[in-house]
């Protein structure tokens, strides 16, 4: 059985906000970075990089859950990191080959 468009979205929104987050965990390591921050605005970016890398890792959990149950999703999932993809990078990549039209070859 194939995917229905409600479970593509809703891959679309997991890959979305799997996206959005290492641009903040970028944006936490550069204040890390600073030596002239206070200690506890370091202290603090550190706390929420462990939290964001933790946000990524539940988020690209669930989406290996739920696509197993789906022929079409178990079957890209299964494919990409063969190839030497990354979970996350894969499941961005899934998400994208899932909106191409069916008849693209």
């Amino acid at each position: 059985m194939g995917t229905t468009i409600n479970q593509r979205l809703t891959l679309r929104g997991f890959v979305g906000r799997i996206d959005a987050l290492p641009g903040q965990k970028k944006h936490l390591y550069a204040l890390s970075a600073t030596q002239k921050k206070p200690k506890a605005l370091l202290r603090d970016a550190k706390l929420a990089i462990s939290k964001l890398e933790k946000r990524i890792t539940a988020l690209a959990a669930e989406v290996m859950i739920g696509g197993k149950a789906h022929s079409e999703l178990s079957r890209i999932l299964n494919l990409l990191p063969a190839t030497g993809i990354n979970q996350t990078s894969a499941i961005a990549l899934m998400g994208e080959l899932l909106l191409l039209p069916a008849n693209l070859s």
